[in-house]
């Protein structure tokens, strides 16, 4: 039994003399005594390949190249210790979530962290850390209470772990973390220990339970040999200082010693590797200087001696190999022009230097900060990687699938969960995805791909309904069929078929939901409950999906997502296996089933390895170095980062808390401060880690924009070598004008290594182009290579239509306009104001026909049509009594609208009202709503001489008043149509005053600018038409008295002193003053409000007021006849002007803009039209704030022009 340490500086030979002994021992005797080489678990696959790769070696059944984890799992299958049941970290996961949960209130903390994300992971590697280390249970309560930390958190954390520790030892579970003690328990009885020679490579460090592993394979085996990277030998007895450079290698090496010592084992003269400069660095001797100086870079007078004794230091740009061959330093703006210059770098060097993308590697710290931005550019660079990332399972469909099937038992069918369940494609019926025989998806067939979109367009029909009609719970399971809304308008062939295809969808969502529902409720244990939901994914067909899927990504080039597929169903079986073993028949709610399976899922992570040997890999490097690496780019080199606080903190355990456990004899991980002092030796390696060129770059400012500082070991680069070549990243989408922005030709060419890069570059140049800037000759060549291609030719021309790119909508061809429209367009006055506001938001509504989706909610169009219906009911209740409002109650008229809203109601939005608490509260308010303002009209009504002569009064070819007809041009005429909400007569002499009311639920004001501009033309061209018709439809002249609105709401009334209830109801009378204009004729005007002949005054009916000498208050809203009539003229021009607009195809995206408010604010189209103020030709129409006088001249000087 021997133990050989073998020693040496980063890249002096160490694995390579590890892998020369085991080729040499093949080689002499193939089927020898057992050969291991115990390596971290993510370098067995490098060392595994170089092993079988050895030239003249047919194959290999002595060695094998295992992690200590592997080695363990591989002691304990011939010992016997795998029969126990596993706890790994997904079941340790479920456990605690399950002690926290059963140990109920008597956890104050732990219980309200355990909500957080991530906090049970947290605690699991807490538990892992304990076991790791040999903390039992006992143990730590005794260290706990003997550094006074036994209370609170750490004390309910005490019990947790007390409680796993005991279902452990009582279930006969074995955690992994114990795996490597049991293994080092049984080595002794494996049969081929004593003849094994096992070598031990790539660690710097030992836990405790590998150290205790160790130690009995140097008391067991043959020969041990183990390498650290430690430039000499030391004796057990010296310790190293904590700031030596290789201070942690040296520890390990001398606590070996010790327990080597210890165990009887006999040491054998340690191997002292040679001089790197003459292995890893021979190619380059900058790199070799670096490691060699990089142990000095603190003083200068330190690495004056070291050149003395050494030799001279390579100087960058002497006489000597050039910098730009050992070291380049890249500074960027952001991340993200950081990520683009290392690609470039990475295309250069393999098309110019011959070097292989498996020769380079990325080493990247938070590489959760970089995987985007790295990805993104990789792939627009045409690089293949490997992103060694763990993601979690968490992400996939499957996972996402189960968790929302759960969710919809659970929830009573929420529409969210329901339609999670959709969006994975595990509800997609089997023949939309069913492969034909060629083994080609049907979905790739033209059929294929017609009954994929039918299905698709049926899932997304079917949201749409479920959103609209609140479908949920029984809803979906009861068997009625699902019927369309009646208000929707299709025709009875239409709607049967609709209705057809949403049942038929609707079964494809509920029968296996439903069937997983029923199982799930019936079971009563977590063992029943498992087995619901593995049949569940049996009856979706789950793995023949992720069967398909993955053969689909291995089609299409992407073998790591093909990989997922293939791994997500084995970690779900895997955690239902543990979640039966942990708890198997103990009783358990469906609840605590859902929870338990959610903490599962969420601790899963895929483990993928490099699907290609030809890659570029992107490691993290406190995880792990690849070898044989002869190019290496350090990216996000950044002050905080490199050096860095360990990734995490201290987790649940604070510092000081590890500290006190410490001083009081319980050995943890290492806290932040020792991790601080190894971080030069982890910087160490990774510097020393290529073998040929070495690239370091930072960004100034991080993806938020905050500004940050280059490491501080690229000063020391600097100082090492003065003169060094650095570069100035710049993006492509950045000065790309070429020689005008400062960049030489060469330099620009440079740039554009890769088509799609020299494509945004082009373009860019060619924006500066149009600006007047020269343009450097090699973007000419570029735009020609790109016409020249095919391939390329279509992206260039249009991202050169994109330079003149205004987001103009040029008008309809003149055919269609007259297909669309034909010579008569008959319109409502709402839809020209909508046109007035914006012409495409007209095109994109009436027609394109878009709409947003209708949600099962009370919107402000059904509480306008209840407020319409109810007050239709109560003016009609006048007009039954012949038109007296004294003989009709404000009490009957409320009566009336009540008993209007009560047969409305059902009819609201599949019965919305009735089947939720509260909208039936709403409809009360509704109610008690139109009950006050049906009072309110009442009293209107008594006090003038105006009566209702219609409610809800159409216009048009069908109606009793014809259309108002106006000529557009072109042989073609506008039709104007409408439904006026009211219309009051009072009878003159031969003649009668009309007037028209508008119903408003919201907010509402005269504004003279809308009524100019064309966006509240409504109520003046509906008394224009009324005037106009007025002989054909009363028999009589007309005159216009007034148009208003009237806001139909309960307002709160403020008073600050006491009131008498004619004050109160006087007061809230005035909250319902109308807004409009009106007839500057004092007679008319006391016919509206009979008050103002017994007191003069402002009206608290209309928006006037008249003193009792005949005059107007100041801000009275009248206008004589000649100003009505100028205002009819110029309203009958606005229609001519608009429809001839709308019937040439003029839709414009030209939304107006009134001081701060525009078309745009509620808007539902924007998202169509993507105005944007930057672009060229996008622009707001500015209106002019206009008072009335101001109004009224514009009239007068508008009439004198066309006249």
């Amino acid at each position: 039994m021997g133990v050989r340490f073998v020693l040496g500086r980063a890249g002096s030979g160490k694995t390579a003399f590890c892998l020369d002994e085991i080729r040499g021992r093949l080689l002499k005797q193939p089927d020898g005594p057992p050969l291991f080489l115990v390596v971290p678990e993510q370098a067995s696959f490098e060392a595994e390949r170089a092993i079988v790769s050895t030239p003249g070696l047919g194959g290999s059944i002595r060695a094998q190249v295992l992690g200590f984890r592997r080695l363990a799992w591989r002691i304990l299958q011939e010992t016997g210790g795998v029969a126990r049941v596993r706890i790994d970290e997904t079941g340790k996961v479920m456990l605690i979530d399950h002690f926290i949960q059963e140990m109920g209130d008597t956890l104050y903390a732990l219980r309200a962290c355990a909500e957080q994300p991530g906090y049970l992971a947290e605690l699991a590697e807490l538990f892992s850390e304990f076991r790791r280390y040999g903390a039992t249970a006992d143990r730590l309560a005794f260290h706990l209470e003997r550094c006074g930390l036994a209370d609170g958190r750490l004390l309910e954390t005490l019990r947790v772990y007390e409680a796993y520790e005991r279902h452990l030892a009582e279930g006969g579970y074995a955690d992994v973390e114990d795996d490597l003690r049991l293994a080092a328990a049984g080595l002794q009885e494996t049969a081929w220990a004593r003849e094994a020679e096992v070598w031990v490579d790539g660690f710097t460090r030992f836990t405790p339970p590998e150290t205790a592993l160790l130690v009995e394979l140097m008391r067991r085996c043959r020969r041990v040999t183990v390498t650290l990277c430690a430039p000499e030998d030391r004796p057990a007895d010296a310790e190293p200082d904590a700031l030596e450079l290789f201070a942690p290698p040296l520890r390990t090496l001398v606590r070996l010693k010790r327990l080597i010592a210890e165990a009887g084992v006999a040491l054998e003269p340690p191997v002292v590797l040679g001089d790197p400069a003459e292995r890893r660095f021979r190619n380059s001797p900058m790199l070799a200087e670096l490691e060699r100086l990089f142990e000095y870079r603190h003083t200068a007078a330190r690495r004056a001696s070291s050149r003395d004794g050494h030799g001279s230091a390579v100087q960058a740009g002497g006489n000597g190999r050039p910098a730009g061959d050992g070291v380049l330093l890249i500074e960027a703006s952001d991340p993200r022009e950081e990520a683009e210059a290392v690609a470039r770098e990475i295309v250069r060097l393999a098309r110019d230097e011959g070097y292989r993308y498996r020769d380079m590697a990325v080493l990247v710290r938070r590489i959760d900060d970089y995987a985007d931005w790295l990805r993104r550019q990789f792939e627009a660079w045409d690089i293949p990687f490997f992103l060694d990332d763990k993601p979690s399972v968490a992400s996939h469909p499957l996972a996402e699938f189960v968790r929302s099937a759960l969710d919809v038992v659970l929830r009573n069918w929420p529409y969210e969960a329901v339609f999670r369940c959709v969006k994975t494609g595990f509800l997609t019926p089997p023949d939309a995805e069913a492969a034909d025989e060629a083994g080609v998806a049907a979905s790739d067939t033209e059929a294929g791909a017609d009954r994929r979109w039918r299905v698709q367009n049926a899932f997304d029909r079917l949201e749409n309904y479920v959103l609209e009609s609140g479908m949920r719970g029984s809803r979906w399971t009861d068997g009625e069929p699902w019927r369309l809304d009646l208000a929707d308008g299709a025709d009875d062939e239409r709607r049967r078929e609709e209705e057809a295809v949403l049942n038929e969808c609707r079964q494809w969502v509920a029968t296996p939901l439903a069937t997983f529902a029923n199982r799930l409720r019936r079971g009563s244990t977590a063992r029943q409950m498992a087995e619901a939901l593995f049949s569940l994914l049996e009856d979706v067909r789950a793995v023949d999906r992720l069967e398909r899927w993955a053969a689909r990504d291995i089609r299409d080039g992407r073998p790591e997502a093909a990989r997922r597929h293939e791994q997500v169903w084995d970690r779900l079986i895997g955690l239902l296996d543990q979640l039966v073993e942990i708890f198997g028949d103990r009783p358990m709610s469906a609840e605590r089933f859902t929870r338990l399976v959610e903490a599962g899922l969420a601790q899963q992570k895929f483990a993928l390895v490099p699907p290609s040997v030809d890659q570029v890999l992107v490691v993290d490097p406190d995880r792990g170095r690849p070898e044989g690496v002869r190019v290496c780019f350090i990216v996000g080199a950044v002050d905080g980062v490199w050096p860095g606080k360990r990734r995490g903190g201290p987790g649940l355990l604070s510092e000081g808390e590890r500290n006190r456990l410490a001083a009081s004899g319980l050995e943890l991980a290492d806290d932040d401060r020792q991790w601080l002092l190894d971080e030069p030796f982890r910087l160490y390696a990774a510097l020393a880690l290529p073998s040929e060129r070495l690239v370091v770059s930072w960004p100034r400012a991080d993806a938020e924009g905050r500004a940050t500082a280059p490491a501080d070991f690229v000063r020391h680069l600097r100082n090492l070598f003065p003169g060094l070549r650095e570069m100035k990243a710049a993006g492509t989408d950045a000065d790309g004008g070429g020689a005008d922005a400062g960049i030489p030709e060469d330099d620009w060419v440079r740039r554009i290594a890769h088509p799609s890069q020299a494509l945004a570059m082009t373009v860019a140049a060619l924006r500066r182009w149009t600006e007047g800037a020269d343009v450097a000759a090699v973007c000419w060549n570029a735009y020609n290579w790109f016409c020249a291609h095919p391939a390329w030719r279509l992206p260039l021309e249009r991202l050169v239509r994109a330079l003149t790119y205004d987001n103009r909508e040029e008008p309809l061809d003149g055919e269609l306009c007259r297909e669309l429209f034909g010579n008569r367009l008959t319109l409502g006055v709402s839809r020209l104001e909508r046109y007035a506001a914006c012409p495409f938001a007209y095109f994109a509504e009436y027609v394109l026909r878009l709409r947003p989706r209708r949600l099962f909610r009370l919107e402000a169009p059904d509480v306008g049509k209840i407020f319409h219906a109810a007050l239709q009911e109560a003016i009609g209740r006048v007009g039954r009594d012949g038109g007296d409002w004294a003989a009709v109650a404000g009490e009957e008229m409320a009566l009336a609208a009540d008993e209007a809203i009560r047969r409305r109601m059902p009819g609201i939005r599949y019965d919305l009202v009735a089947r939720s608490p509260r909208y039936r509260y709403l409809a009360e308010r509704l109610r008690r709503t139109i009950r006050r303002v049906a009072g309110i009209l009442a009293e209107h009504g008594k006090r003038g001489a105006f009566v209702p002569l219609a409610a809800e009064f159409v216009f048009g070819r069908d109606g009793p008043v014809p259309p108002l007809v106006v000529p557009i041009g072109d042989g073609r005429v506008l039709e104007l149509t409408g439904r006026i909400d009211r219309v009051d007569v009072a009878w003159g002499d031969g003649f009668c005053w009309l007037r028209v009311m508008d119903y408003k639920s919201g907010l509402i004001d005269w504004n003279w600018s809308e009524v100019y501009y064309g966006t509240a033309m409504q109520l003046a061209a509906y008394l224009d038409v009324l005037v106009a018709y007025a002989d054909r439809w009363l028999g009589m002249p007309a005159r216009p008295a007034g148009a208003f609105y009237f806001r139909v709401y309960d307002p709160l009334v403020r008073v600050k002193n006491e009131m008498t209830a004619e004050q109160l109801e006087r007061e809230r009378l005035k909250r319902f003053r109308m807004k409009g204009l009106v007839l500057a004729d004092p007679d008319v005007v006391r016919m509206m409000d009979a008050a103002l002949s017994v007191r003069p005054g402002r009206s608290d009916i209309v928006p006037v007021g008249l003193k009792a000498d005949g005059r107007w208050y100041a801000g009275s809203s009248v206008a004589d006849e000649d100003g009505w009539n100028r205002l009819f003229r110029h309203v009958r021009g606005l229609l001519a002007e608009l429809g001839s607009r709308l019937a040439r195809g003029r839709f414009d995206v030209a939304p107006y803009r009134f001081g701060r408010e525009t078309a745009c604010d509620v808007c539902p189209y924007r998202a169509v039209c993507q105005f944007d103020p930057e672009i060229p030709g996008n622009r707001y129409r500015d209106w002019q704030g206009l008072k009335a006088h101001e109004l009224w001249a514009k009239l007068a000087e508008d009439g004198e022009d066309k006249t």
